[in-house]
């Protein structure tokens, strides 16, 4: 597989790594990954015990993935290649994958890949595939993506967002409590400014007092 724009070998295993990725994690696509596995590919994926050799293997394991993947956002790809020799290249690279604000999880972390293609008589085909992240991220029914810990960061944030609301709440009520000086108005209007200025200075002290 050739992608437009890309000319070297080099430049086409950058582009076909960003592909991969982005058909994994913004798309959820398997099947387009699938297409460019060699016979011979090998996988090591985020969890611990995800590792897999084969075509056959690999893709099953990838179909399994199919609706486990939240849409994810990424952004500041960078990404290294290293020739293995005339026909093939390993490419290195990291970026940012953050969970899209419609999946209702809330996870941004820094992932790692890192590829090797060769050339086959099909064209440039993926034998080697090593996503990573830190182990401790994926919980042990987790496939794919650390799903658990992202719905626990999300319910954390929330129960964050909760608890400020009702501090906000509770400290709104004990200003309104303290500045409760309806009757400024009309202190003004029949007893003059002076008036209600002292009205003002009593409840700016009680306000002190109470804060």
């Amino acid at each position: 597989m050739i992608l437009p724009g890309a000319h070297s070998i080099e430049e086409n295993v950058i582009s076909l790594t960003s592909f991969m990725a982005h058909k994994h994690y913004c798309e959820n696509d398997a099947e387009a990954i699938i297409l460019l596995m060699d016979r011979d590919v090998i996988w090591l994926g985020t969890a611990e015990n995800e590792y897999a050799a084969g075509l056959e293997t690999v893709a099953g394991i990838f179909r399994q993935f199919a609706g486990q993947v939240p849409k994810c956002d990424i952004s500041g790809e960078e990404y290294s290649v290293l020739p293995l020799g005339p026909d093939a290249c390993m490419c290195a690279g990291r970026m940012w994958i953050a969970t899209a604000p419609s999946t209702g999880i809330s996870l941004r972390v820094h992932q790692r890949i890192t590829t090797v293609f060769r050339k086959t008589e099909q064209g440039l085909r993926c034998c080697h595939i090593h996503i990573s992240n830190p182990y401790e991220e994926m919980a042990d029914d987790d496939i794919g993506f650390p799903v658990k810990l992202a719905r626990q960061s999300y319910q954390y944030l929330q129960e964050q967002i909760e608890a400020q609301k009702r501090q906000i709440a509770a400290q709104t009520a004990t200003l309104q409590a303290c500045f409760d000086l309806n009757g400024l108005k009309e202190a003004n209007d029949h007893l003059g400014h002076s008036a209600g200025d002292e009205l003002l200075r009593r409840g700016g002290g009680t306000a002190a007092a109470a804060l």
